[in-house]
């Protein structure tokens, strides 16, 4: 299964952390464009 996460503030930054450790991260998306640009990059995606 492949996820695009959608809210990567409070919550979001652990959901994405794990997403990305089971290899089901594929995208993220914020309102906030630099906090989904910098996890973007930490995820590499």
């Amino acid at each position: 299964m492949k996820i695009a996460q959608i809210g990567v503030g409070g919550w979001g930054k652990n959901h994405a952390r794990v997403l990305s450790q089971l290899g089901a991260l594929v995208a993220v998306c914020d309102a906030d464009e630099t906090r989904s640009k910098e996890t973007g990059q930490k995820y590499n995606v």
